[in-house]
């Protein structure tokens, strides 16, 4: 098996020129900020704690490192490339809070993270950044042969969790569109009992409320960023399921999904990707993945759709690996499935 994620830097950004962002790092400790500029963005202002310490080309802090309190360190890129990575002293890196997810640099590091504005200033649904990539899809079940080799030749934003219940609450009450009954009413749960075209229509209104393209992932996207990586059946095991990082019935009866932030993340920093709820993706079922494409496409049809990642109900490990896949009915609502969008990024 083999996976190989891109070195997407910032020659890869798509970005207007002029073009601000600041970057507030999600640090946990003091640290000595280390900001490289691009040399090729002249005129980029450098601010870390909000002090201009630089201009582009060059390095800053210019005039010798201070010590930064967490959170507060920050870059402000005034043109496309310019600030090219922020590093706390410890050479760790940290990821960042985005208020644009299609500035610069797209990926230092797998798993940056972002959000689009909603009206009135509010945050959109957190996003992890997903670089370009290739990977073998597929495990060892009729369903999910022929194993193919598939590429991914764009970065795209990802949600972090999956859709929650205030999320798609505050959709239904801005849009006029019906709340789907839930189980428990709790806005941190993943929301379910939603069918396809809900799902769809949730990411149409961010669509059309940010101006930027949300959408469901294929089942390609959704397996690649899935595995962050990953060959074996489970994360890091051909053998041995993870249990703990897993809501599910495998080590016993579950009556209900857990609160989204409620495992620990993958390598690209999404949570939830195995159990919890089913998510759906774009594609038309097939019995297998005999001649479906290889960029990352769905599949097209109608009728049944292709569901990923298992749910808190299933107590087959099987149906909980990264390449497990079931067909759900389109016009199906079910208190096991919920979604997870995508948000296309500049470059692609």
């Amino acid at each position: 098996a083999a996976s190989t994620i891109g070195d997407t830097t910032a020659r890869d950004a798509t970005i207007a020129a002029n073009r601000s962002v600041t970057e507030a790092a999600a640090a946990t400790d003091p640290m000595t900020p280390r900001v490289k500029a691009n040399p090729a963005a002249a005129g980029a202002a450098v601010k870390v704690a909000g002090e201009n310490t630089a201009a582009t080309p060059g390095t800053a802090p210019s005039a010798g490192p201070a010590m930064v309190p967490p959170g507060t360190a920050e870059r402000t890129a005034g043109a496309a490339g310019s600030a090219a990575s922020a590093t706390p002293s410890d050479g760790k890196p940290r990821h960042y809070l985005r208020t644009d997810c299609d500035n610069p640099v797209i990926l230092d590091h797998p798993g940056q993270t972002c959000y689009d504005r909603l009206p009135a200033g509010r945050p959109g649904p957190r996003l992890a950044i997903v670089p370009a990539g290739s990977f073998d899809m597929g495990g060892d079940r009729p369903a999910e042969q022929p194993v193919q080799h598939v590429n991914i030749p764009y970065a795209l934003a990802v949600g972090m969790d999956e859709v929650t219940i205030g999320e798609f609450r505050a959709y239904a009450r801005a849009a006029g569109v019906p709340m789907p009954a839930q189980g428990v009413d709790d806005a941190a749960l993943p929301v379910a009992n939603v069918t396809w075209a809900q799902a769809r229509a949730f990411a149409d209104w961010l669509s059309e409320q940010t101006g930027e393209r949300y959408r469901l992932p294929s089942e390609a996207e959704w397996e690649y960023f899935a595995r962050a990586g990953e060959t074996q059946r489970w994360p890091g095991s051909d053998t041995t399921f993870p249990a703990p990082n897993v809501h599910s019935s495998v080590i016993g009866p579950q009556n209900a999904p857990l609160p989204v932030a409620s495992t620990a993340r993958n390598k690209f920093k999404l949570r939830n990707i195995l159990g919890n709820v089913r998510e759906w993706t774009l594609d038309a079922w097939r019995a297998d993945h005999a001649g479906a494409p290889l960029d990352g496409s769905p599949v097209s049809g109608s009728g049944l759709r292709v569901v990923r990642g298992g749910s808190y109900e299933d107590g087959d490990s099987d149906d909980l690996s990264l390449s497990a896949r079931a067909p759900q009915a389109e016009n199906e609502a079910t208190s096991v499935t919920g979604f997870r969008i995508v948000r296309e990024i500049a470059s692609r």
